[in-house]
């Protein structure tokens, strides 16, 4: 049975570990490994999701944030490798005004920051993590796909980078991408 959270806005960190094995083959389709999702009381509504395109992990985010149902685009992706594993973190104060952000962090480096704005629904249910691997653009071909995830933490409130990632961001190296 599905649980509300006590209080559907507010920071949170949600951090997992994932690998995904080369068997899983051409990726060009685009699947999502992971979503902030919520579902409860109303249309379906995906506020922030991962997935695997091609050769990266990529972040997407709706068009318009507080009206369900919208558009997504790409916010900020990652180079990515078969057979190894990956420690993610997701750090976001979900909110109805201006004092929203996201930070998306892969192996303590950041993929995404974007603060000053509002990301969640005005509704009675928060969203609520799934990780798992999602037929997102609805593949035809969809074959058999394996993901393994283990470490999954979600925590509220401030704890700080030190006690939720295990120390300070790492800053990322600088290379232009398309």
């Amino acid at each position: 049975m599905f649980r509300p959270q006590l209080d559907p806005t507010g920071e949170r960190w949600y951090t997992w570990e994932f690998m995904i094995p080369s068997s899983w083959g051409k990726t060009d389709k685009g699947f999502a490994i992971m979503q902030i999702h919520e579902s409860e009381g109303g249309p379906v509504a995906v506020q922030f999701t991962l997935h695997l395109e091609h050769d990266r992990l990529v972040a997407r985010v709706p068009m318009d944030v507080t009206v369900p149902g919208t558009e997504s685009y790409r916010v900020g992706s990652h180079p990515f490798i078969f057979d190894r594993w990956y420690s993610m973190c997701l750090h976001a104060n979900w909110q109805l005004d201006s004092s929203g952000f996201w930070e998306l962090y892969v192996d303590r480096v950041p993929m995404l920051k974007r603060y000053g704005f509002a990301n969640a629904y005005d509704r009675e249910y928060g969203g609520y993590l799934k990780l798992g691997i999602y037929n997102f653009n609805r593949v035809s071909e969809w074959g058999e796909k394996t993901i393994y995830i283990r470490n999954i933490n979600i925590w509220s409130g401030d704890d700080g980078y030190k006690a939720v990632i295990r120390g300070a961001p790492i800053c990322p190296k600088h290379v232009l991408e398309d």
